[in-house]
């Protein structure tokens, strides 16, 4: 799979999932499930630029919050299925992806669990 990873302990799980809420919202992100039925942020189409993924995981007992974000294009297309942040290539989308993250990441530290 290629998707990139991040993780966050935070004091609260609620406040944590308020704030990636409205960041994504902000970015023009919106809420889809997909044929997997995994619930996911998308933005863009294919049709112009790679899609923009996140999928974010709220666990309990850690109090951690993990991000899963991924760039995909191509509809189906042999070898154009999911891509890391960090990759090469689709650079404007990919810009816009780890900014979105590092602006949840800022908002989190001041909630982070010492």
């Amino acid at each position: 799979m290629g998707r990139s990873v991040y993780q966050f302990k935070v004091r609260d799980l609620n406040e944590a999932k308020d704030i990636a809420e409205k960041i994504l919202q902000d970015n023009k992100f919106v809420q889809k499930t997909l044929r997997s039925g995994e619930i996911v942020w998308r933005k863009g189409s294919a049709l112009i630029a790679s899609q923009q993924f996140v999928s974010i995981y709220y666990l309990k007992e850690e109090h951690l919050v993990r991000i899963y974000a991924w760039l995909q294009s191509g509809f189906g297309v042999p070898g154009m299925g999911e891509k890391e942040v960090e990759r090469l290539g689709a650079i404007i989308p990919r810009r816009q992806l780890a900014k979105v993250i590092v602006q949840i990441e800022g908002e989190y530290e001041k909630i982070r669990l010492q």
